[in-house]
């Protein structure tokens, strides 16, 4: 359970992080859809203008989700350009989602739940996010050897999305596990098409 706001007193950054977190618990149980700005106040302890001191609007949280989302997967693509040889980022970066998905599992949650509701989960978001990330994988992989690194990109790109999502729905899923086979597998191939 999270922290109340009203326990919190008048810190006002910590109140906006409550409010964040219960909306995300909230949106992670019931859907975006399924919950109210007066839901998320009750649930947090504070009264209703006090959301909307902070979020204008529902629309506003749920862009706040998305640009929290987007910091994060910025911090993780870093590790892609790192030194080092085209396997050891594509490792390091895979250990940076994995880690990210693990620690931020309600969030993830969210964004995926969102992802399959395009009326709610704007399509240039998930365009930019997934060209950014395509695009940062394919120049890797064009420096990691030869070969058509855009297909390879994208195929790297959907398993890591499949295992991520399949984790989000199943906590006792085997992200780890699943993740190192990936791995192991897609530099097999690299190396094997040197």
């Amino acid at each position: 359970m999270l922290t109340n706001v009203r326990s919190m007193g008048k810190e006002s950054s910590n109140q906006q992080e409550v409010l964040f977190r219960t909306a995300l618990e909230m949106f992670s149980e019931k859907g975006f859809d399924g919950v109210s700005m007066r839901d998320i106040a009750r649930h947090a302890g504070c009264s209703v203008s006090l959301i909307y001191n902070y979020y204008p609007s529902k629309s506003d949280l749920l862009h706040a989700i998305v640009g929290e989302a987007q910091a994060q997967v910025g911090a993780t693509l870093a590790e892609l350009e790192q030194p080092g040889s085209a396997t050891d980022r594509l490792a390091a970066y895979l250990n940076a989602v994995m880690e990210l998905v693990e620690r931020h599992h309600t969030l993830w949650r969210v964004v995926h739940l969102l992802r399959m509701q395009r009326h709610l989960f704007p399509e240039a978001d998930v365009r930019e996010f997934q060209e950014r990330t395509l695009g940062r994988l394919d120049e890797l992989l064009h420096k990691g050897g030869p070969g058509r690194s855009s297909g390879r990109a994208a195929f790297f790109f959907a398993a890591i999305d499949g295992l991520v999502a399949q984790y989000l729905l199943h906590e006792n899923f085997p992200l780890r596990e699943g993740a190192r086979a990936c791995l192991d597998t897609f530099i097999s191939e690299l190396r094997r098409q040197k």
